[in-house]
């Protein structure tokens, strides 16, 4: 009887162990994964998401632009038709 609950209580602390380090592994990429999007340490901010933002703005002052070209273009056209 004393054998079967020491393999039981044994066999309890293998799992909960194991169990443990699940967690662990799961808290540290979540750690992980919040630290590179700089969601955590927002005063030291990431250099990729930076990158990341300046592409963004680059492509919507492009946009900009060449929507600027074409109303220019189309401007020009009716001034030289008039």
């Amino acid at each position: 009887m004393l054998n079967l609950q020491m393999s039981h209580s044994k066999e309890l602390a293998h799992m909960l162990i194991q169990s443990l380090r699940v967690v662990f592994i799961l808290v540290l990429l979540i750690f992980k994964n919040l630290h590179w999007t700089g969601m955590l340490f927002a005063k030291r901010a990431n250099p990729y998401v930076n990158a990341f933002s300046q592409m963004e703005r680059l492509q919507v002052k492009c946009v900009q632009i060449s929507k600027w070209k074409m109303v220019g273009q189309s401007n020009f056209s009716q001034r030289t038709k008039s």
